[in-house]
């Protein structure tokens, strides 16, 4: 093909390009038409509607979500500083918001049902935040604990990644502490995995994910999805589940040792 007929093919069709809103029942979406297919607003309102069979409450508002047709296109429309192949979604605490690369947009580490997977959590992580006032670190626990349930089903790799995760943290006993998820896993579990330079950012992020998994699948598995709706912090364990936060720790590490 003629060089200048690409370039001009490539000009027109990104100045064609056209934004468009679409609003369904409990969604507001905004991107280009081809990224917000059928298929996406069905995974969306699927996932909308398993989370208010689990949940006491409803948002009173729609769930807002900016699709982007590329990763490129993300970046520049969050002002992301930091670049990676591994960020393709964001979670906006100000609105309860999604920014998100399209589903249809792969790339070397983010297959179709990661993409996927990836949406389905921040729906539920958005929707929780609407109803409930809960911390940051909890609704990224919870966001965590989804995505990890739907990518350990369908994917051996992934689940061999969570399964070595887990086999690093649970060699302390002390790694089990419900203050550490709430400061994203405490400054000292980040530094032991810091200066352990056979240990890269991305097998660290593993490990993290399999300690907020556990720790979500505890709680659900043993009081069930509704009380995890009530829990804030480390100081209303008792008042929350009737055991004292030492017995909540001890069980929960037996519970991650023997599942």
């Amino acid at each position: 093909m003629n060089k200048f007929l690409t370039i001009f093919l490539l000009l027109t069709s990104f100045c064609f390009a056209q934004n468009i809103s679409k609003e369904t029942s409990h969604f507001i979406f905004n991107g280009e038409e081809k990224d917000i297919t059928e298929e996406v607003i069905n995974i969306c309102e699927d996932q909308y509607y398993k989370v208010s069979q689990k949940s006491p409450k409803q948002p009173e508002k729609k769930i807002s979500i900016n699709i982007y047709a590329d990763q490129l296109t993300y970046f520049n429309n969050i002002n992301a500083t930091g670049r990676s192949l591994y960020n393709i979604a964001c979670f906006n605490e100000d609105d309860y918001s999604i920014d998100m690369v399209s589903i249809h947009c792969p790339n070397p580490v983010h297959y179709p049902l990661s993409l996927k997977a990836t949406l389905v959590a921040n729906i539920e992580r958005s929707f929780l935040s609407l109803c409930y006032n809960l911390p940051t670190w909890l609704t990224e626990a919870i966001k965590s604990h989804t995505r990890t349930k739907i990518l350990k089903e369908s994917s051996l790799d992934y689940s061999n990644k969570i399964i070595t995760g887990l086999q690093i943290i649970l060699k302390k006993e002390e790694n089990f502490k419900v203050a550490n998820i709430m400061l994203n896993i405490s400054s000292q579990f980040e530094k032991e995995y810091k200066t352990d330079k056979k240990i890269d950012a991305v097998k660290r992020a593993f490990n993290k994910t399999a300690l907020s998994n556990s720790f979500i699948q505890y709680i659900i598995d043993n009081w069930g999805y509704t009380r995890l709706l009530q829990f804030s912090n480390d100081k209303n364990i008792y008042e929350v589940f009737g055991i004292q936060t030492q017995e909540f720790e001890k069980n929960w590490f037996e519970y991650t040792r023997n599942n």
